[in-house]
Formats: C-alpha cells, structure tokens, sequence
C-alpha cells in the first residue's frame, strides 16, 4: 500500500473510530469499559450537534472569523517551532478568553499535503477547523454544560476504593465533531495532526 493509498483509508475512517482512540490514549482510558466509552462518545457527538445548532440559532450561520467578532474574542497568530517533538495547531485560553493560532504547524501540514499529493484532505479548511475547535472551548464557558466541563465517572481503585475521574476528554471529543459539523469537512479533523504527526 502507498502512502496515497493509506492517507485514502485514513480519510475514509469513521469519526467514532477516531474517538474511541482518543479516549483510550487518555489517562482513563483503562479505567472504563467498551460500553461505557461509546456512551460518552456517543454523548459527546450529540453534544457537539447541539452546540452547533443553538450558536446557529442564537448567532446565525457564519464563517469563524464572524463567530469571533460577534463575541468579541481576541485572536493571535502565532509562529512558533515545535517543542518536545510536537506543536499545537492552536489552543483557548481560559484565562482571557482568547484563540491562538499557531501559523507554524498549518503550514507545515499543508506543504506536507501538497509535496504528498495528498488531494482529498481538505486542507483549504484547515484554518477554519481550528478556530471552530477552540471557538468551542470559548462557548462550553458561555454555556457551561455537564457533559464537557465537569463530566465525573465513578470507578474504583485497585477494585476497592471509589473515587471519581474527570473524563475531560470528552470535551476535546465535543470539539472535534464540533468543529467538523461547523465547517462541513469531509473527514474528520484528527487527519490534520495524523498528517502532521506520520508524515
């Protein structure tokens, strides 16, 4: 199989498959059931769809960049090198209230796209899959929801002990899917950084 055909499988990979992945890597992952990780997923996903309905809505159909000026967000474009072997595509900041968007890593996805011939990534909505990611973290603080914020699951240590996890990768899931159903992408937005990441 050629890089070209594996980059098609990985386009054509479904988003749960995506998710599932998520949230085994997470520190949680080991610590609940298959059952119990589609009904977060799943729960995620719906989260995700009425996010994006209530912000069309309430706020109208627009690009990102709208969304921003309507709420007044500030936006910084950053240029900056990877660190540790790995960069972020951008990040909210709860302090401020702020987008950052790092220049740095779209760019260096999208010349890997091109140089690969990777044609059916849709790398023209690269920068607009990452501003609706972290326009969703902004908006999860305007509508707090128990499901993204301050999702606890029980388990239990070593069987025994109860405590509780905060399965805050449910809220990176929600915004995945959010940021897919905002901008209509194709494939799902974690093609980016397996791009970024294999390639």
């Amino acid at each position: 199989m050629t890089k070209v055909d594996n980059i098609k499988v990985i386009i054509e990979r479904p988003d749960f498959d995506w998710y599932e992945e998520m949230v085994k890597s997470s520190t949680f992952g080991k610590k609940i059931t298959k059952d119990q990780r589609e009904v977060f997923i799943k729960k995620a996903m719906e989260q995700a769809e009425k996010f994006k309905n209530k912000l069309i809505s309430e706020y109208g159909n627009k690009e990102p960049m709208g969304y921003i000026i309507t709420f007044d967000i500030p936006l910084e474009y950053k240029k900056e090198e990877p660190t540790y072997g790995y960069q972020y595509l951008g990040y909210y900041r709860t302090k401020n209230k702020s987008i950052a968007v790092n220049y740095t890593t779209l760019n260096l996805i999208q010349k890997k796209c091109k140089e690969k011939g990777f044609n059916e990534v849709e790398i023209d909505k690269i920068k607009d899959t990452v501003l609706m990611h972290e326009l969703f973290h902004y908006l999860e603080d305007l509508f707090p929801s128990d499901y993204t914020k301050e999702k606890h699951f029980e388990t239990k240590t070593f069987g025994l002990f109860k405590s509780k996890i905060n399965l805050s990768i449910i809220s990176e899931i929600t915004a995945v899917h959010f940021s897919k159903l905002m901008t209509k992408l194709k494939h799902s937005p974690k093609v980016y950084e397996y791009i970024y990441k294999k390639y």
